[in-house]
């Protein structure tokens, strides 16, 4: 067998499927010495996963640390070799699994050689590169953005220009649309995209330390970049005769002060210079700044944060197929407006016919899918089957895509597959831990599973973002009632923001369950009936009827509708 220290470049082509090698990193992960070692499995999949995308000769310590262990992003590696150590502990536990189970099938090794973080597979006695691609099952947490790369930054975008340009062409996204110049179109069936924005490095005045600022940097460079309702880049000077594109924002910082040490943050219209929305953030004693970031994270590049808000409105009545449609989706998301129902599927199926693997666009038609089983509940079980090749598709499309392992999530949930449920929300969550949406539909299901981590992912979702829809802190109200906290629970719901309209029925549903929990079941009583008469209900009609025409799947229908019946609300 070859040394794995000096691999050979095989010329042989590995003829076996990716099922074979995603078997073999599976059958390593399953052994009693890595089940013990929790770092060692997440960093086994990290380095397969980015070798697999083609990024395994551009691995360095820092990425590792980071993505691949998990470190926070002001991790040093000049002066930090702890990824270093892990690989080389990670090296000898699979030489000790070798020894003890053998060759997997044909002969197959997984191999770290020395001084890399590549993977190679060990064939008989070849050593062979791990393929292009990989089964969409293996986990993999995000890789490093271009912006924490700036040697490989332009090279790389101007390799996606080009295979963007090839597989469709970038649309006029806001032709007729005021306020925003005409981009050039290529061709005729292709996506709106998303708008871009530029990221200015944060400028540290008044004594204020340096190093945090770079630090600020990497932390916003790293998270922003995760979310498809924006295209991020380094701001970079357009000199004279520059081909760059246009940027639609521009996000600015200025950290002032040795002591106090304020971070001013400004987003700003990059074709006017307009300011329109700025956050000032305390950045002394804090300690994750990731963690002190992540609410603001999470406003600027939500799709239901400044921006997203903001390009629904300069796209006001716009279902054009790509960004524009995806808009359209989240004003019917969050307004649950019945009269959008139809022009958003339209669009949605009109986005997957241009492009079948836009994974934002499948989760999407999953979720419209769940709210028309809700309004057919004689087809609703097959309308949740339908769910998931939808949710294949995504996956076999892009593996590595935080909202192609949550079209997963909620097609496994939805059809009571709870551990692969479960399975793809975490890597969901992983690969974007800045999706406040992504949070509280992992909390809902769940709370629908059993599973006892449901409160503390759905306090995520709202420390994210205190705007989401009422319905969905259902589970947190009946935590808190079941504690004794009743009162507070009930300040908690009365705090939510308040559903107009179509949100009423699941706001006042919301209602009923927050003053259960704090005992007044006359009021709950009030709520429940308000709701029902909303979603025309019959007098009699039974209460997980009227719950399955407000909430997504029966059985969180069921568990809401058990919670209210045990706190009297009906018989």
């Amino acid at each position: 067998m070859a040394q794995v220290d000096e691999p050979t470049n095989a010329d042989a082509a590995i003829t076996s499927s990716d099922v074979v090698y995603h078997a073999e990193v599976e059958r390593i992960c399953a052994s009693a010495a890595f089940q013990r070692a929790p770092v060692m499995r997440r960093l086994l999949r990290f380095l397969v996963a980015e070798t697999f995308a083609g990024r395994g000769d551009n691995l360095k310590a820092y990425g590792v640390a980071v993505d691949g262990l998990g470190k926070d992003s002001g991790f040093d590696p000049q002066s930090d070799s702890y990824p270093r150590v892990q690989v080389g502990r990670l090296r000898r536990m699979i030489a000790e699994f070798y020894e003890h189970a053998g060759d997997g099938p044909d002969g197959i090794r997984v191999a770290i050689p020395n001084g890399s973080y590549k993977v190679h597979w060990l064939i008989g006695t070849l050593t062979s590169p791990c393929p292009d691609t990989i089964s969409p099952e293996l986990p993999s947490p995000v890789p490093i953005p271009l912006y924490r790369r700036p040697a490989v930054a332009f090279a790389t975008a101007a390799v996606a220009i080009l295979l963007l340009v090839t597989a469709w062409a970038i649309v006029d996204r806001s032709k007729g649309t005021p306020g925003r110049p005409p981009a050039v179109a290529v061709q005729t069936a292709s996506l709106a995209p998303s708008p871009v924005m530029d990221i200015a490095p944060v400028d540290a005045v008044d004594g204020a330390d340096p190093l945090l600022a770079e630090r600020i940097d990497r932390v916003l460079g790293d998270a922003l970049h995760r979310s498809w309702s924006l295209s991020v880049r380094p701001l970079a000077t357009r000199g004279k005769g520059s081909t760059r594109p246009a940027s639609d924002y521009r996000l600015t910082g200025t950290l002032v002060g040795a002591e106090r040490k304020l971070l001013y943050l400004t987003l700003s219209n990059s074709r006017d210079g307009t300011q329109f929305w700025s956050q000032r953030l305390e950045m002394a004693d804090v300690g994750s700044l990731r963690e002190a970031l992540s609410p603001t994270i999470a406003t600027i590049m939500s799709p239901f944060g400044v921006i997203g808000a903001r390009e629904r409105n300069i796209l006001s009545g716009d279902f054009s197929p790509g960004f524009p449609c995806m808009m359209r989706y989240t004003e019917y998301y969050t307004a649950n407006a019945v009269e959008l129902q139809a022009p958003v599927h339209r669009c949605l199926q009109e986005t997957l016919t241009r492009d079948p693997g836009y994974s934002p666009a499948l989760s999407a038609e999953i979720v419209m899918r769940f709210r028309d089983a809700t309004q057919q509940p004689e087809n609703s079980e097959t309308i949740r089957r339908e769910a998931l090749p939808l949710a294949r598709q995504a996956i076999d499309a892009n593996p590595h895509s935080a909202e192609a392992a949550m079209a997963m999530a909620l097609a496994a949930y939805a059809n009571g597959m709870c551990e692969l449920g479960r399975a793809n929300a975490l890597r969901a969550l992983e690969r974007n831990p800045f999706d406040s949406l992504a949070y509280a539909q992992t909390g809902l299901f769940m709370y629908q599973c059993g599973d006892k981590d449901y409160e503390e992912t759905l306090k995520r979702a709202w420390l994210l973002d205190p705007s989401l829809p009422a319905f969905m802190a259902m589970p947190i109200l009946v935590s808190m009632g079941n504690r004794g906290e009743g009162e507070a629970a009930l300040r908690f719901a009365l705090s939510l923001p308040m559903g107009q309209e179509y949100r009423k029925p699941a706001y006042d549903v919301t209602l009923a369950v927050a003053y259960a929990a704090a005992g007044d079941r006359a009021m709950a009583r009030t709520k429940w009936q308000s709701a029902a008469r909303a979603v025309n209900a019959a007098p009699d009609a039974a209460p997980d009827a009227v719950l399955q025409k407000i909430v997504l799947t029966p059985q969180l229908a069921d568990r809401m509708v058990r919670y209210l019946r045990d706190r009297g609300v009906f018989g």
